[in-house]
């Protein structure tokens, strides 16, 4: 099922992406010539009321991209599980000469006389 529902996110987010750019492109901005084709290809292209329709294309779109970007984000993350580490002993066998454990300290420092 996340193999499938992140398979579907990048279909949309690509498709989401070529369809970005040229919208964006066509909007006529507040240069003389801005915009892909001019700032009058789009208005003499598709109607007076053209700059309104492709901002709010554009809003929807945007909004697109960043919910399939999040969408993808969260799926990709990397699933930890908690688990306790085993502890795993091992016997050594200790060096000869050097007590595995001292039940006693094997010698007291001199103690200097108070005055």
């Amino acid at each position: 099922m996340t193999t499938f529902l992140s398979g579907l996110l990048f279909f949309i987010f690509i498709v989401d992406v070529i369809l970005i750019i040229p919208v964006v492109l066509m909007q006529s901005g507040s240069g003389a010539q801005a915009g892909l084709f001019g700032s009058d290809f789009a208005s003499s292209a598709f109607g007076a009321k053209t700059s309104e329709v492709l901002v709010n294309f554009t809003k929807w779109l945007v909004a697109i991209f960043f919910l399939a970007a999040l969408g993808l984000a969260y799926l990709h993350l990397p699933r930890t599980t908690r688990v306790q580490p085993e502890v795993k002993t091992s016997e050594t066998t200790p060096q000869e000469g050097v007590p595995a454990s001292p039940s006693q300290p094997a010698e007291t420092l001199p103690v200097s006389p108070q005055k």
